[in-house]
């Protein structure tokens, strides 16, 4: 994640290279950044902040990563870059990534079918769903994040 939006600086590192985006539905996202803020920030902070505002950080931060990362990524030639939902990838993992190997043209699936899977099977994991978000957040992702929603083809808050 920490690299998601340097796509240009990457192929400027690695010309032609192939990028594989893997996402969750924002809502998920926003309770993984806000618990991982909640816990990180009181070890790592090297001044001083305010719990209350780590929600606004992550309902601005978010969105401008992410919409620099799907620009990025639409501007790239075909076959050289591909999207998967993570609930896909969890759900089906054999097929995902047999999906991502013919459509990033990777080589021979088939010949590294055993191992790519027994490796998605052992660190894929169905992550808990996020927790019902209360009416005051959504309101607030459905504001600030609407557009990323969008993109990613995750159904609209809109209605919240």
């Amino acid at each position: 994640p920490s690299h998601s939006a340097r796509i240009p600086q990457l192929l400027a590192l690695f010309p032609g290279a192939k990028f594989i985006h893997i996402h969750r539905d924002p809502s998920a996202v926003f309770h993984s950044m806000r618990k991982f803020y909640h816990r990180m920030l009181p070890i790592l902070a090297l001044q001083d902040y305010r719990p209350a505002e780590i929600d606004s950080h992550i309902l601005w931060a978010y969105p401008m990563v992410m919409n620099r990362l799907l620009d990025s990524l639409a501007g790239l030639p075909p076959g050289h870059a591909i999207a998967v939902r993570y609930d896909e990838l969890v759900a089906d993992a054999a097929n995902t990534v047999k999906r991502i190997y013919c459509e990033l043209n990777l080589g021979d699936f088939e010949r590294v079918k055993c191992s790519m899977v027994a490796y998605a099977d052992e660190y894929v994991h169905d992550m808990s769903p996020a927790p019902t978000l209360d009416h005051q957040t959504a309101s607030r992702l459905a504001l600030h994040w609407g557009s990323v929603y969008t993109r990613l083809g995750y159904p609209s808050l809109a209605s919240v």
